[in-house]
């Protein structure tokens, strides 16, 4: 068992995690965040995503009334043995209906974070 001071760094796990999803990739998988999840989950990894801001105007496209969201999200990885954390930002943008274009806004953050973090080429679309 690994204590504290033996215990493998954030960093350490992170990479360990980018090998795991560059061979499932190289396999023909295609990831999604419950995959994603569980890959973090098993090295004790969490991502904890936090909205900074949020702008949101009215738009109208052919008649239909929908809400344009732009929303800053900050993904914080934290290691849950050494609670050692790595931040970073990332923009999520959506057009949709009022009730879903700021949930929508906050999933392409969270998409863009993992596409772009892990290399994965065809990360699955959230889902609502």
């Amino acid at each position: 068992m690994n204590t504290p001071e033996t215990a493998p760094s954030l960093a350490l796990k992170l990479a360990t995690i980018l090998e795991e999803v560059d061979a499932l990739v190289e396999s023909g998988a295609h990831l999604d965040l419950g995959s994603m999840r569980r890959i973090f989950t098993s090295h004790r990894v969490m991502v904890l995503p936090s909205v900074k801001n949020h702008h949101e105007i009215d738009v109208v496209i052919d008649g239909a009334q929908y809400l344009r969201v732009t929303a800053i999200v900050e993904f914080t990885m934290m290691d849950g043995a050494s609670g050692e954390q790595l931040s970073s930002r990332w923009v999520g943008k959506a057009i949709g209906a009022q009730e879903d274009a700021r949930d929508l806004a906050v999933d392409r953050a969270m998409e863009d974070f993992f596409k772009k973090t892990f290399f994965l080429p065809d990360f699955a679309p959230i889902t609502q």
